[in-house]
């Protein structure tokens, strides 16, 4: 079941910060474990879903135009728009969010909503809807919270209120997500990891191996966690799995690949002297 980023509701097409966005939800879902995570935004009493993650038959059935906030139900509620929340739905209680509970098929048990402003007269809404099967957790919340300012950051520059997504605050993005570590790269690279896998592999995928954990299982820094498909690619190839991975920018990861495999490189085109030669 994979993210689908509902993209006909932008205008622009800026496929890195598509991908981004898309890598987002998938990676909420996942973490939460539950059957639909869901971006709208609410202006001038309409929203509209930017974003979502769920099953394709359940994103199939979600709206792609602008519709009335009210067909939120609760979520929609200035009431329930002021801080981030997490709670257990009574339907005697409250109100279902009635444009998602059609999509689901199924009653909301538990929802977890981050508010968020995105611009001039617009309120952003991160939502985890829970059914009984696959309940939202309270403690979820932390989560979605500290996943919130960041995705507020890539949606304004997405639509023009801010500058270009500079490389520092992607890898602020992607950390805020995965909880990877920053590494600066001043280590060398595995000498025996940099032959055994091959400087073209490396580069190709931005992979920069840092230590053998045994077992074709390697720790190594790469720019994106979250770029399932190419690290997969990665370890099929090269036959290690990254079991552990810290973070770094693409430009310094292929940097430090060229110096460490030229280094790799005279160092082999280096005659070896006999030990009588030393007498």
């Amino acid at each position: 079941m994979l993210a689908a980023l509902l993209r006909a509701l932008v205008a622009q097409d800026k496929p890195d910060l598509t991908g981004l966005l898309e890598q987002t939800f998938s990676r909420l879902r996942s973490v939460l474990g539950v059957e639909l995570v869901v971006f709208a935004e609410l202006e001038g009493g309409e929203a509209r879903l930017v974003g979502a993650a769920g099953s394709p038959e359940v994103t199939a059935l979600l709206p792609r135009e602008r519709f009335p906030v009210s067909r939120l139900g609760f979520l929609g509620s200035q009431a329930w728009l002021r801080e981030p929340y997490w709670i257990e739905v009574v339907s005697d209680d409250l109100p279902q969010p009635t444009v998602l509970q059609t999509a689901l098929g199924e009653p909301v048990r538990s929802v977890a909503a981050v508010p968020l402003l995105l611009g001039p007269g617009r309120t952003g809404l991160i939502a985890a809807l829970g059914l009984a099967r696959s309940p939202v957790a309270a403690e979820d919340l932390s989560f979605m919270v500290r996943v919130g300012d960041p995705l507020r950051s890539l949606y304004r520059r997405y639509h023009g209120f801010e500058g270009e997504l500079s490389e520092e605050e992607r890898l602020r993005h992607i950390a805020a997500l995965t909880g990877c570590p920053r590494v600066d790269l001043e280590a060398d690279a595995d000498p025996e990891l940099l032959q055994a896998i091959g400087g073209t592999t490396l580069l190709r995928y931005r992979v920069y191996p840092l230590a053998d954990l045994g077992e074709q299982r390697i720790r190594a820094a790469v720019s994106n966690p979250l770029d399932w498909r190419s690290l997969d690619d990665f370890e099929s190839i090269s036959g290690y799995r990254i079991t552990e991975r810290c973070l770094a920018p693409e430009t310094r990861i292929r940097e430090r690949l060229e110096l460490c495999l030229e280094q790799l490189e005279q160092r082999a085109s280096e005659p070896d002297v006999a030990p009588d030669e030393l007498a």
